[in-house]
């Protein structure tokens, strides 16, 4: 009896402690655990800190933020995009809501999305004119859902697959038929205040010159010229530093 009596009193000693050091957990501690999970690959365990930061301090963008991206990284892709739009609630700074029109739109690509991620994707380059990935993956959106209205209409007429449509793109999809895995900031994950810098991919895909003259023009078709018809009218006026 005395021995049970004894397991008993460690196992009490044992849950205090664990609990004293979960109480002991600080925003800023969470925040950088998270972040170091995060550049580590570990996006499960970045994302259960984000959660738990949030919880400490409510009402800040960068574990939202963070939040989202990690759920993007895991590819839940529509938790992402539900998490990257919530963000949007949490800030009113232009160069944090283009990361989020950014992401979101990368989400609801991957999802299929197309509409929706367009019009994310020109919300965004109206903040940011000059982010070239953000062109390159509105060019994606348009082209996938060109593609996406021709294999409705083939299997309408009765020419087509009969399988599903609008879906992710499969794992062995080339990289060029994927978002391009970048975020806006260019940075790593951040250690610093919830108003810096949020976690990105440390590898960006950068494009070059020939495509960045690509994407300009956009894709050949009367629905790509009208969205960069559209984007231009919204910036008019906006100065650049671009030399391509």
């Amino acid at each position: 009896m005395k021995r049970t009596t004894g397991i008993l009193a460690l196992f009490a000693v044992v849950s205090i402690l664990s609990a004293a050091e979960c109480s002991a957990d600080t925003y800023g501690r969470l925040i950088h655990r998270g972040n170091r999970y995060f550049k580590g690959g570990l996006y499960g365990e970045a994302l259960d800190n984000y959660i738990r930061g949030e919880e400490k301090n409510p009402g800040v963008f960068e574990p939202v933020f963070n939040r989202a991206d990690a759920l993007y990284k895991g590819e839940d892709y529509r938790g992402a995009a539900d998490a990257f739009e919530r963000s949007l609630d949490f800030t009113k700074r232009g160069h944090e809501k283009a990361e989020i029109y950014y992401n979101l739109g990368n989400s609801l690509l991957m999802v299929g999305e197309y509409d929706e991620a367009i019009k994310n994707y020109i919300s965004g380059l109206e903040i940011n004119p000059a982010n070239l990935n953000m062109k390159y993956n509105l060019e994606l959106a348009l082209e996938r859902k060109k593609a996406q209205e021709k294999k409705d209409g083939e299997r309408e007429a009765g020419k087509g697959p009969q399988d599903g449509s609008g879906e992710a793109p499969a794992e062995g999809d080339s990289e060029d038929n994927r978002p391009a895995d970048k975020s806006p900031t260019d940075k790593n994950p951040t250690d610093k205040n919830p108003t810096d810098e949020s976690p990105t991919d440390s590898n960006p895909r950068e494009l070059s010159k020939a495509e960045a003259e690509r994407l300009l023009t956009s894709v050949g078709s009367e629905q790509a010229r009208s969205i960069n018809d559209i984007i231009h009218e919204r910036i008019q006026g906006e100065e650049t530093d671009r030399d391509w």
